[in-house]
């Protein structure tokens, strides 16, 4: 008999805290809404908006960025193609950048490569498109193909922005790189940079500024 009777008042004190608990949480439900309906919000919080200048464009050339690139490069294909012709690739970098940045500071570093992407993208508009490698400093470009002439004139780029860049800081010895690759049907694109990769590395120790043609021959086992 004394058994029953303690359970029955355990079971009655459970009921008892259940509905108590309940009460208290019906109670602050109702204080907190009550809360954020008179609340008025008074501090500004700014969040960053992407455009697409942030996400398209490179911010410290204004190249495309790798993303924009590969997009860009399907557009220039399906031209190229329409007009009979092919998409060369180019892989650009420099030497000279860490005794440069040594001797005249990162700032003046960034300006090199600024002022080299403007000389590109302002050349005759021989370079359809190009990126910028933030970190790697490094250059991709494309452009419809058409002849032979179209290489010489980025050799004379490249050789002339060298020479301008080693006249305005006495002292400096920048040489730009530039390995070539013309890109077949459907091939991948990342294929054939690394192919223009292969042909500027078997360049060793230049003297001053090229471009070189990937060429199977003579590139195809070579080392990047």
């Amino acid at each position: 008999m004394m058994k029953k009777i303690i359970v029955f008042f355990i079971y009655l004190t459970m009921g008892i805290n259940i509905l108590f608990a309940q009460d208290i949480e019906s109670n602050i439900k109702e204080r907190l809404t009550d809360y954020f309906n008179k609340y008025t919000a008074t501090a500004k919080i700014s969040t960053p908006k992407l455009n697409s200048f942030d996400i398209d464009y490179d911010r410290k050339t204004g190249c495309y960025t790798i993303a924009k690139f590969y997009e860009q490069i399907g557009r220039l294909r399906k031209v190229a193609e329409e007009k009979d012709e092919q998409v060369a690739l180019l892989h650009t970098d420099f030497s000279g950048m860490l005794d440069f940045n040594e001797r005249f500071g990162q700032i003046e570093g960034d300006k090199v490569f600024t002022e080299f992407a403007n000389c590109i993208l302002s050349s005759d508009n021989d370079y359809n498109i190009v990126t910028h490698i933030d970190g790697a400093d490094i250059f991709y470009s494309a452009f419809r193909f058409k002849n032979l002439e179209s290489f010489d004139k980025i050799k004379t780029v490249n050789k002339q922005f060298s020479k301008m860049i080693n006249e305005k800081y006495p002292g400096a010895h920048i040489i730009v790189k530039t390995g070539i690759y013309v890109l077949k049907t459907n091939e991948v694109v990342g294929v054939g940079l690394d192919k223009a990769l292969k042909a500027k590395k078997t360049v060793k120790n230049p003297t001053e500024s090229f471009c070189i043609v990937y060429d199977k021959d003579k590139h195809e086992n070579s080392r990047c």
